[in-house]
């Protein structure tokens, strides 16, 4: 029983996620390649801005520039679309009774899915770029991007009840996202910040993830391992606190729609 249910799960998973994928790029004249060129648009505008202010202080500032750009676009994807998952199903969830937790994976599916074509031209660049990573380094930077998965599923999880309430939410999200990009170190780097302002970002846990997947892939190192064993706890807790509080309000969600 217990795997005839779980195999039902990953049926509906399979079928949300290639039902939200195909309508995402649906009347889209380039299609998938949007998730490439949305961006690569954003690289070369900040790379042309900023690489005469911080060129000659970063090696590989391409790689560098570009690797944190995927990562918080990553996060704020996850975030923006898992919030938003409810809403977004709403058509379906008031007449199919199904477990509503499949709705926020699946967003987070897509995501994973960006992700991975996005980390495909990141290996482009590094290669015309030159630069020498190893297998442990790059086994730890996947294991950042599960980490990071954990800490936005358990984001989303709470998120995504909270928006059908409380339409402001997404909204809320969006502008502090949008103030966390530049509170990561993502077109600059963290030592030429002014010590005060410097600490607030040093505690913004997007800079120990950016820079620790960062100097994996850029220069093969492996930095912050307890700070990321903290924060794959603080993610696991998160799933976990959040899933009792999905599970105990998403059964009044039908009354918001």
């Amino acid at each position: 029983m217990l795997n005839s249910s779980l195999t039902h799960k990953l049926d509906l998973l399979y079928v949300l996620l290639r039902t939200g994928f195909r309508l995402r790029y649906n009347d889209s004249l380039l299609g998938v390649l949007w998730v490439v060129i949305r961006p690569l648009i954003n690289f070369v505008v900040l790379y042309l801005v900023f690489s005469f202010f911080v060129n000659r202080e970063i090696e590989n500032f391409q790689v560098y520039l570009f690797s944190g750009l995927i990562i918080y676009n990553y996060f704020s994807e996850s975030v923006l679309s898992g919030a938003g998952s409810l809403l977004g199903m709403a058509h379906i969830i008031l007449k199919v009774q199904f477990p509503k937790e499949i709705a926020v994976l699946s967003t987070q599916g897509l995501a994973v899915i960006s992700l991975v074509i996005n980390l495909g031209i990141l290996s482009v660049f590094a290669y015309v770029s030159g630069v020498n990573t190893n297998p442990m380094a790059i086994l730890y930077f996947l294991f950042i991007m599960v980490v990071l998965t954990t800490i936005t599923y358990g984001i989303s999880l709470f998120t995504s009840v909270m928006s059908v309430r409380l339409r402001d939410v997404k909204n809320l999200i969006e502008v502090f996202l949008q103030i966390g990009f530049y509170l990561s170190p993502i077109i600059y780097p963290l030592d030429i910040v002014p010590l005060p302002f410097r600490t607030v970002i040093q505690y913004n846990p997007m800079t120990i993830i950016i820079q620790a997947a960062r100097d994996a892939i850029a220069n093969g190192n492996i930095i912050y391992v307890n700070h990321m064993m903290v924060l794959l706890g603080l993610g696991i807790f998160m799933i976990g606190a959040g899933t009792l509080f999905f599970n105990k309000m998403v059964k009044k969600v039908a009354e918001y729609y």
